[in-house]
């Protein structure tokens, strides 16, 4: 990585934290669900692209976040 590359990574990493300081509640919400489908990608990136392993556990671990998550949506 270069040295220009890690300073705009820098730049984009103060910028996405500070953002939230000037969002209303739905920025916010969307923020976060780009975060939670980022973290699911670079996962299976990390097993699928460098490990050459086929793995459905994410998949699964997402699901029962959801499930549970809908749950308590709907019982609180």
């Amino acid at each position: 990585m270069s040295k220009v590359q890690k300073i705009g990574l820098a730049v984009l990493l103060v910028l996405y934290a500070i953002l939230p300081l000037f969002l209303k509640s739905y920025g916010i919400y969307l923020m976060t669900l780009l975060c939670v489908y980022l973290m699911a990608a670079f996962g299976l990136n990390l097993i699928v692209g460098y490990a050459g392993q086929m793995s459905i556990g994410q998949a699964a671990f997402y699901g029962i976040g959801a499930y549970v998550a809908a749950i308590l949506m709907t019982k609180l």
